[in-house]
């Protein structure tokens, strides 16, 4: 069978998963320079690593190796697609999400998600104060760049195999594995991206809120070495889940 046709026969079949289907948003980026006396305008965009607007005098630190934790990303929720976001999200503030990216063997804080993450929710009224770090401090890690999150490019996205699989009851019409199989052209990305359907290699796990107890649902998938210049195990991808009613429980997880 050629490209042509294989594709033929992959249109022919995702109208069977239609009710599947979730909007993706491809997120573009560029590397951008931040310096301690720009603008606290600069601060505020959408971002993977640099400097994070930091209204409040506390950064968090790696509970391990006790290292001030990089940004990992950054959203403005006034400017990112709503199409993406689960309901009930804030429509304005920042959300941010802090890791530590320290690799060194006495750190197993990868090993530990309630902890090698934090979550942060900077709320429309603190945007109005003055930043309180404009630089990031002292570390021994290496610190991680800024890539400015530019555009965001639409398109579908279906499920990987196995997730699919999970919910064949809300499909209308009975599909076979080959058709299942079919979808995986247009299944989970592991780029950076905003919505779709998370890419799993192992174990399908949706984390819990740790405060309402409620699943929390995909918010977004960050890429090895793509806006964010780090690399997961295995060169994989890091998928982060949020919960609407408590943005600071935000977390990360990837497969190892």
């Amino acid at each position: 069978m050629n490209n042509t046709e294989h594709q033929e026969r992959v249109a022919a079949v995702l109208p069977k998963f239609a009710p599947l289907a979730r909007p993706m948003y491809k997120i573009k980026s560029e590397p951008r320079a931040e310096t301690p006396d720009c603008p606290s305008e600069d601060l505020k965009v959408s971002k993977f690593g640099g400097i994070p607007f930091m209204p409040r005098a506390d950064w968090p630190k790696c509970a391990h190796c006790s290292q001030p934790l990089e940004l990992l990303v950054q959203l403005d929720l006034s400017k990112i697609p709503r199409k993406t976001l689960p309901e009930d999200m804030p429509e304005t503030g920042l959300l941010q999400l802090f890791f530590c990216p320290n690799t060194d063997a006495e750190c197993v804080c990868d090993m530990d998600e309630d902890k090698w993450t934090v979550g942060r929710y900077i709320s429309a009224e603190e945007l109005t104060r003055e930043p309180v770090f404009r630089e990031m401090p002292e570390s021994e890690v290496d610190h991680i760049p800024c890539h400015a999150i530019t555009g965001f490019e639409e398109t579908t996205e279906y499920p990987m195999p196995e997730e699919c699989e999970e919910h064949l009851d809300e499909l209308e019409e009975e599909v076979t594995p080959d058709e299942i199989m079919l979808v995986c052209d247009c299944a989970a990305s592991e780029s950076d991206k905003l919505g779709g359907w998370p890419c799993w290699l192992d174990e399908i796990i949706y984390p819990e809120c740790p405060v309402c107890g409620s699943e929390m649902p995909h918010l977004m998938t960050v890429g090895s070495e793509e806006g964010l210049e780090w690399a997961f195990s295995d060169g994989g991808c890091g998928r982060i889940f949020v919960c609407p009613h408590h943005l600071e429980a935000t977390t990360l997880s990837f497969d190892s």
